[in-house]
């Protein structure tokens, strides 16, 4: 059985001189790139309702034998899932998490909580007021477009270009909190509930990592999935029988969104897989290294990616089960390019624009949500369908991509080098030198 110490780290390809492993950051662009192409289907069509209705709507136009509204409707599953792209997110986060503890040695829990939460509620304050500081902007120039007071226009911007925001003190106070969407009312709208929302997700995954990464060097990556997959199985069902018994399924949905307990699996998984990656790298590849075996394990993943999507609603126990095997299959999806050798697809354009999309991945969520409000303005303003698509095609997420650029500098978010040091307890027999850190 694999467990923590089994075997020596990696080696592994990196991506340029920081040391980033490549693989994490090109699955890191592929993930926001969806939950960008998300956030603008969703401002564009006002549905909400999950991927069940898109799955339902595909198979429908493939039964009825349109080729045309076949394909519409495959895009519109593909990107109206992309809210399922914070899961990847988070699962990728674990990854890193466990990979640099590996690798650099996990330092002591106050210190490492210091440092972990400065990195991640820095960038989130600044972002939630960069996102005032864009209502701000768009009210002003609706002011001067269409006049009246900027207080007017202040309640007129909108997100979705036909419901208006009305930003309020209270909700920047609840953003700033960091922890406000804990407390809000759910049709309330805080700057960072948008883009930001997994912020205090991810800060209670942060909380928990030193103690879950201790067992997880302890009884070995699968072992541990098993505990937490329990584990979480058990708070899961507790939640949904409280739920049937004091309040609807939909406050419970919201709750699901919000406590790491209700829906860790995404992180557990990312743990396992960074354990994995770490001492079992060769392992893994050789079971992803025939093109049968990809697609086997593709085909998987689609259909647990699907089980996962449609299963909530239909008993207890598949509203139970619905988050762990969404997540497992959406962890599938991801381990061919996770552990494949390093190849031409790292140097193609195309993985390099990923790669530096997935290094600037939280600076381009806020810039993001700039465009958002910028996208929601035109639209409101009745520009010509010319300058609107211009928009969408040239600027939407070129530009904001590129804004991240020196967003990221100045919060800090930009890779820097560093030597790795073998944890303590690491075999030291095998030669290998230091190991590149993937970015967390």
């Amino acid at each position: 059985m694999m467990n923590g110490h089994s075997g020596a780290p990696a080696r592994t390809h990196a991506s340029g001189d920081s040391g980033r492993v490549a693989s994490i950051d090109i699955l890191r662009g592929l993930t926001i790139l969806w939950v960008m192409a998300y956030h603008l289907w969703s401002d564009q069509t006002h549905r909400f309702a999950g991927s069940e209705p898109l799955y339902i709507a595909f198979r429908d136009r493939v039964l009825e034998g349109h080729a045309y509204a076949a394909a519409t409707a495959l895009l519109d599953l593909v990107v109206g899932s992309g809210y399922q792209g914070v899961i990847v997110f988070m699962m990728l986060s674990g990854v890193s998490l466990t990979m640099n503890a590996h690798r650099h040695g996990e330092p002591a829990i106050l210190k490492g909580y210091k440092s972990r939460f400065r990195k991640l509620l820095v960038p989130y304050w600044a972002g939630t007021m960069i996102i005032v500081g864009a209502i701000a902007v768009i009210a002003l120039l609706q002011m001067a477009i269409d006049g009246g007071t900027f207080l007017q226009q202040w309640d007129r911007v909108t997100l979705d270009h036909t419901s208006p925001v009305k930003l309020r003190a209270e909700g920047v106070l609840q953003g700033l909190s960091v922890f406000g969407d804990f407390v809000r009312d759910m049709h309330g709208f805080q700057p960072s509930s948008q883009a930001l929302w997994f912020v205090p997700l991810l800060l209670q995954y942060y909380l928990v990592f030193p103690f879950a990464f201790r067992l997880l060097n302890r009884v070995g990556p699968w072992p541990f999935l098993v505990i937490g997959m329990v584990l979480l199985f058990v708070a899961r069902t507790a939640a949904h029988s409280i739920a049937m018994s004091h309040f609807d399924f939909i406050v419970l949905a919201h709750w699901e969104n919000l406590y790491a307990p209700l829906r860790g699996s995404e992180f557990i998984i990312g743990m396992a897989l960074g354990s994995l990656f770490v001492h079992h790298h060769e392992a893994v590849r050789e079971w992803t290294a025939a093109t049968l075996d990809i697609a086997g394990i593709l085909l998987l993943a689609a259909l647990l990616q699907l089980a996962g999507s449609v299963m909530p609603g239909r008993s207890p126990l598949f509203n139970t089960l619905s988050f762990p095997i969404m997540h497992v299959g959406l962890a599938l999806f991801a381990v061919p390019l996770l552990f494949k050798p390093a190849g031409r697809l790292e140097s193609t354009w195309p993985a390099k624009a990923l790669s530096f999309l997935g290094v600037l991945a939280f600076a381009a969520l806020i810039t993001n949500e700039c465009m958002r409000f910028v996208s929601s303005f035109l639209q409101y303003e009745g520009v010509p369908d010319a300058i609107w698509w211009s928009f969408i095609v040239a600027i939407y997420i070129p530009v904001g991509t590129l804004l991240a650029y020196p967003l990221a500098g100045v919060l800090g978010l930009l890779p820097r080098q560093r030597a790795a040091r073998p944890p303590a307890g690491a075999m030291h027999s095998t030669g290998l030198g230091p190991q590149p850190a993937s970015g967390n």
